[in-house]
């Protein structure tokens, strides 16, 4: 029968290798007996380095710059039956650039026209709308941004256009008959006005009134002289 113990010192550890002692102890045939084994383990260090890398990753997506607010400040321009608008866009940094949208709207909301026009040192004007009838109407002017400013939509500008009727044309005046004052028919003188056809009728019989007195001043002459 045997016992035995199985004892690892420091001793048995080195840089490449572990030894194993394994001790047993025993009789036999009625004497004592110690038998001993030992079995060494040799290694290798695993080098020193940085650990593998992990695979590469995607990039990040680009990321979109922030843009800016503007104000814009519009001012419509009714006359008559016709309308325009104008508008002006301010931002904090450069001036704005791009364009802007003009949209007229009647009383209920009804889109009556729509002009977009480039900006110029931040100002536009939209082209004159013209054939409005009385009524209310407003404008709204939408800034469709660039890369340094977001777009924006402006505030509601309400006006008032009242039509003027236009002057109804005079009719022609008929031309008055063509009057010449006429002699009397009795004295050959004066005499009221008359239209052409009675006046040269006044004028034939004043020529006749006078031609019988000249007859008649003949006669009285003779007379005398005999």
């Amino acid at each position: 029968t045997c016992t035995g113990s199985y004892v690892t010192t420091a001793a048995d550890v080195t840089a490449t290798s572990v030894t194993n002692v394994a001790t047993a102890t025993g009789t036999y045939n009625g004497s004592p007996v110690t038998a001993t084994a030992s079995a060494t383990v040799n290694f290798s260090a695993a080098p020193v380095g940085p650990p593998p890398s992990s695979p590469p990753t995607s990039p990040p997506p680009p990321t979109t710059p922030s843009l800016l607010s503007v104000t814009i400040s519009t001012t419509p321009n009714p006359s008559g039956s016709s309308a325009s608008d104008s508008a002006t866009v301010a931002g904090s940094g450069t001036t704005p650039t791009g364009t802007v949208t003009f949209t007229l709207y009647s009383s209920n909301g009804q889109v009556v026209g729509t002009d977009t026009e480039s900006l110029n040192g931040g100002s536009a004007s939209s082209t004159t709308f013209s054939g409005l009838a009385s009524g209310s109407y407003s404008f709204v002017a939408t800034y469709n941004g660039d890369t340094t400013y977001a777009a924006t939509v402006g505030s509601q500008e309400p006006f008032t256009v009242v039509s003027v009727s236009p002057s109804p044309t005079p009719k022609p005046k008929k031309p008055k008959p063509y009057r010449i004052p006429a002699k009397s028919p009795t004295t050959g003188f004066g005499g009221t006005a008359h239209t052409q056809g009675s006046g040269l009728l006044g004028v034939i019989s004043g020529l006749l009134v006078l031609m019988g007195l000249a007859g008649v001043a003949e006669i009285i002459r003779r007379r005398r002289n005999a």
